[in-house]
């Protein structure tokens, strides 16, 4: 839903919700990436680090809300590389996970050429 929306949602990290939220549960709470206000709809559990990475310090926004603030193209004009990670639960939900996201995938391109439309259609306006 939120894909398809285009919401300004996180889902952050159990270290981020610590240092913003201290005492408080973070979930419905507004907090900023890059300026822009989200509301938090989900804390990751701890999971210190693996590989190199702390997953404890991750932010996770839908592609939608990505696009709508940072487009396909770099301020350079260069392409935008967005990489989506996914895991099934268990082998029995493989096929599960990757139906969703071929949806997501289509919502997300769907949205794209939309915004693209409105924007170029605002732009000939003015």
């Amino acid at each position: 839903m939120d894909v398809q929306t285009g919401r300004h949602v996180v889902v952050i990290g159990h270290a981020i919700a610590q240092k913003l939220f201290p005492f408080t549960d973070p979930i419905d709470k507004e907090m900023r990436v890059d300026g822009r206000k989200y509301r938090v709809v989900g804390v990751f559990d701890e999971k210190k680090s693996a590989f190199g990475s702390n997953y404890d310090n991750y932010v996770l926004i839908p592609i939608t809300a990505f696009l709508d603030t940072y487009g396909m193209t770099t301020r350079d004009g260069f392409a935008r590389s967005v990489n989506i990670t996914v895991r099934a639960k268990s082998p029995e939900l493989i096929e599960d996970a990757i139906e969703e996201t071929r949806q997501v995938r289509a919502a997300s391109a769907a949205y794209a050429r939309t915004r693209k439309t409105t924007s170029t259609s605002s732009t000939a306006k003015a």
